[in-house]
């Protein structure tokens, strides 16, 4: 009876990874973008952040606050029962701040999730977007979705 129930567990956990639908949006020309204005000297950021859970936020900072996190979209459709790695490659504009190395492969699992981050510090503005890949293996060779993202964070007088 065991073995049975052993089976069955299986056959359910197999059917529920069959069901993960990966998903990115975004064009090199028409990447998914957002835009956050500052005034005065704060920093402005634009922020995508690509969670383990399966969701996508937008978030907007300006100095250490946060003050708008628009989503969460998904890159999946459901919590992920199998592992995902994500990449960034610099697409257009100026490179975004990644907090990581542009062109690593990142893990997805557990409560790991990776972002992409564009941030401008005094007046000026910076722009730019990044191809978003997402892998089912660590090196890549499985490109399971391909997205754009990016934004434009500007400081104002």
């Amino acid at each position: 009876m065991s073995i049975i129930h052993a089976s069955s567990t299986v056959m359910a956990r197999s059917q529920t990874e069959s069901n993960e639908v990966i998903t990115l949006s975004g064009t090199t020309g028409s990447p998914n973008t957002s835009t956050d204005f500052a005034i005065s000297t704060n920093n402005a950021s634009v922020y995508w952040a690509f969670n383990a859970d399966g969701t996508v936020d937008r978030i907007k900072t300006q100095g250490t606050d946060i003050f708008e996190i628009f989503g969460p979209n998904q890159w999946c459709n459901t919590d992920p029962a199998l592992n995902y790695w994500i990449r960034f490659t610099h697409n257009a504009g100026d490179a975004a701040n990644l907090g990581n190395s542009s062109g690593t492969w990142f893990a997805m699992s557990g409560a790991n999730g990776q972002g992409w981050q564009e941030t401008t510090n005094g007046f000026a503005t910076h722009s730019g977007s990044s191809k978003v890949e997402i892998s089912t293996d660590s090196g890549g060779s499985t490109i399971v979705a391909t997205g754009y993202y990016g934004g434009t964070a500007e400081i104002e007088i």
